[in-house]
């Protein structure tokens, strides 16, 4: 699995972009993904993602640090990769990070951190950067129960901090009195965090949203947070409907309304990133819910196509009126032999840097 990261700036055409860096996998290092992108103060972009490491275990439960690259160009070129959080004692792998520069100058990081890859149990994460890359002072966000009995799932680029100062972040969840064979065996729910001291201290909102009126096998999954021109939140979450699901709040991410369907945003199981870039909202996604891939897998794959190979094409959306609508869609990736996943948005001014998985051609996913 790799990490490629693109660079995509005003073009009239629908394919843009052009590849900056890619970071492919190898042995001793299977898989590389999961970013997040933050500017330095020298001005330099700062971008971390999970590397994992040792056997040639790519799966979600290989051994995995979060590791950085540094960009001196504007994300033309890239130094070699470095450790920045390694695996704690009591623990199995940290992945999926967020980087953020808060309101108070400070470079924060939030990851997760899993605990015990045969019975899953996990914990996040909350980091400041008291000198830009190296000295981190670090604090867990769960305790108690939400550790004993839930399995948390946090995706990469989520952190988020309000016009107000509040941090916030979405997790989906589930009870971990399961195998990892059994990972998706119940319906998955939604719940929101949030610090109001600068991440010292965190608040689980038990929001415990779900999809209404219908069973179905992966429920609400990999939720991201966006907050709109008026001061309202917007939550969206994969699903195995054939769509992104969305919650709003109006009260800075306390309560929130029942999930419906994104109908814009049709998907396959995907996880999907949206992000406020100047007076432009930006969502990247895979598009295509049934892609041909899964009906025609002796064409396109060689092999049986399964779960998770519909993640292609990938595209970006851009809406010019505060998110209400997208009408401009381009394509970042349209190879349906690869697969691409778990994008992150950098705003760069006069360009956007996307990262994501890549697979490469590989049966890697």
């Amino acid at each position: 699995m790799n990490q490629q990261i693109m660079y995509e700036a005003a073009r009239p055409a629908y394919v843009v972009g052009k590849t900056v860096n890619f970071f492919c996998g190898r042995p001793g290092n299977p898989r590389t993904g999961e970013g997040s992108f933050a500017r330095l103060k020298n001005g330099d972009i700062f971008s971390l993602y999970s590397e994992f490491y040792g056997e040639n275990d790519w799966s979600d439960y290989g051994i995995s640090r979060i590791s950085g690259a540094v960009s001196h160009d504007e994300g033309e070129t890239w130094s070699e990769p470095f450790s920045v959080f390694e695996i704690p004692d009591g623990y199995s792998q940290l992945m999926c990070a967020s980087l953020l520069r808060l309101a108070d100058g400070d470079l924060a990081a939030l990851f997760l951190a899993r605990i015990n890859c045969d019975r899953d149990l996990s914990q996040m994460f909350f980091a400041r950067c008291i000198d830009e890359i190296n000295e981190w002072s670090i604090v867990p966000v769960m305790s108690g129960e939400d550790i004993t009995d839930y399995y948390h799932v946090l995706e990469n680029d989520r952190l988020v901090q309000l016009g107000n100062g509040r941090l916030v972040f979405p997790t989906s969840f589930m009870p971990n009195n399961r195998s990892k064979d059994d990972l998706h065996a119940e319906e998955q729910y939604l719940t929101v965090h949030y610090s109001d001291d600068g991440g010292r201290t965190w608040i689980n909102t038990h929001a415990d949203l779900k999809i209404p009126f219908i069973r179905t096998k992966y429920g609400l999954q990999e939720p991201g947070i966006i907050e709109m021109p008026d001061g309202k939140l917007r939550m969206w979450a994969r699903t195995g409907l054939g769509c992104q699901y969305e919650s709003w709040s109006g009260d800075h991410g306390l309560t929130w309304s029942v999930p419906t369907p994104m109908e814009f945003f049709k998907s396959p199981l995907s996880p999907m990133m949206m992000k406020n870039i100047g007076d432009m909202v930006a969502a990247v996604y895979n598009p295509e819910p049934f892609h041909i891939v899964n009906e025609k897998p002796e064409i396109y794959l060689k092999e049986k196509a399964g779960l998770f190979y519909d993640r292609t094409p990938l595209a970006i959306s851009v809406s010019d009126d505060g998110g209400k609508s997208f009408d401009r869609t381009y394509l970042l990736e349209d190879d349906p032999y690869s697969i691409y996943s778990y994008p992150a948005i950098f705003d760069g001014g006069d360009y956007i840097l996307v990262s994501y998985y890549h697979s490469n051609r590989t049966d890697n996913f």
